[in-house]
């Protein structure tokens, strides 16, 4: 499964296993509440806990998630 999660700093890309849009979304809303906002270690942060992996190419993805709108969509 692909993540592509987009914020005013750059899309980032992240590969790990599949799971449901719920279980994905309530492992978002987990680091969401838990994250350093002045670290901003959201992405560390939700590949250490939830076993992702950084991609360094940009490719097709299966969910986006927008951390400005706080926003997961599944790609139609």
């Amino acid at each position: 499964m692909i993540l592509e999660i987009e914020s005013f700093q750059g899309d980032i890309f992240l590969i790990g296993r599949n799971r449901s849009f719920s279980e994905l979304k309530a492992q978002i809303q987990d680091i969401e509440n838990c994250y350093d906002p002045e670290t901003d270690n959201f992405t560390a942060l939700l590949c250490r806990k939830y076993q992702f992996d950084l991609l360094d190419i940009s490719v097709n993805y299966d969910y986006n998630y927008d951390r400005d709108l706080k926003k997961l969509t599944r790609k139609s």
